[in-house]
């Protein structure tokens, strides 16, 4: 997993390889108790990824 965020109703999980990874995803959350009600799959590109890794480096220097 790359980065998830959660609001309101809805959770975007970010993962390398969605299609190969996404059948463990709804089981893990279905496990969990969460109602899944739609699953869209999309792709990102390199600067998305980057942007996604830069912002979880800012989070982890602010829990320092």
């Amino acid at each position: 997993m790359i980065n998830f965020t959660i609001s309101d109703s809805l959770c975007e999980i970010i993962v390398d390889d969605g299609e190969r990874r996404l059948g463990n995803l709804i089981a893990l959350l279905s496990q969990g108790g969460a109602e899944i009600k739609k699953v869209t799959l999309g792709q990102i590109d390199l600067e998305d990824v980057f942007i996604e890794f830069a912002k979880n480096g800012e989070n982890h220097n602010l829990n320092k």
